[in-house]
């Protein structure tokens, strides 16, 4: 598919691929419902022969390489702006979980704000390692939740699309004539995920607990 998509190989005319239906919601409920099978089980369950040992491993990878929630022929991977083309591909489908989350989980006051690993070992500059976290290897995003519950998440982007948020200063007591008085200070735009986050949200009274990655008096003073 890399070279699909980047003009250097085209599709034959017997490519299994363009007698594809499409996948109904019977046969992807069908394929969530069975373990998966590792490469090694299918190999060892293939007969003696090498052919079919290669076409049953074959089989195996066909399964995750049609079952998509994208359809890729709309998928412009020209276009540079905005997200890159691994989290176009996604975000339909992240947007529609979004929706139904806060359509069915109406929050309460204490939420949590942290940065959490998608499984992702595909090849995307995207990808991020991050050795402390169970996941190690996958796609970081920025998340706010409540109870294991994840309401609304944005992607952690190394080119942060997410502009920094300018914060109003209460004016001090003037001390002198000297000088300017600083009015406003801007967030960095990890901080500043954080109000995008929260924006997301119903409008009501929150109660947010972050880590230190976050923690700065004037991100508590915005909030």
């Amino acid at each position: 598919m890399p070279l699909l998509t980047t003009g250097i190989a085209s599709l034959s005319k017997h490519s299994r691929i363009l007698q594809w239906d499409g996948l109904s919601t019977l046969t992807a409920y069908g394929k969530l419902d069975q373990e998966p099978l590792e490469v090694s089980k299918a190999w060892r369950s293939a007969s003696s022969s090498s052919n079919n040992k290669v076409y049953a491993v074959t089989e195996v990878r066909a399964d995750y390489t049609v079952f998509r929630t994208f359809d890729y022929t709309k998928l412009d991977v020209r276009d540079e702006g905005g997200l890159p083309k691994t989290f176009k591909a996604a975000e339909p489908w992240s947007d529609h979980i979004q929706k139904a989350s806060t359509e069915l989980f109406i929050p309460r006051t204490n939420l949590t704000i942290d940065e959490c690993m998608v499984p992702f070992k595909g090849r995307s500059k995207e990808t991020t390692l991050v050795k402390n976290k169970p996941t190690s290897v996958g796609l970081k995003v920025w998340v706010i939740a409540q109870l294991g519950f994840f309401l609304q998440w944005l992607w952690h982007v190394k080119a942060s699309p997410y502009k920094a948020i300018v914060i109003e200063l209460p004016l001090p007591k003037p001390q002198g004539t000297k000088g300017k008085l600083q009015t406003t200070v801007a967030l960095s735009n990890t901080q500043s995920v954080v109000i995008h986050l929260c924006n997301l949200l119903p409008k009501q009274t929150y109660q947010v607990f972050t880590d230190n990655l976050f923690s700065l008096p004037i991100l508590f003073c915005a909030l």
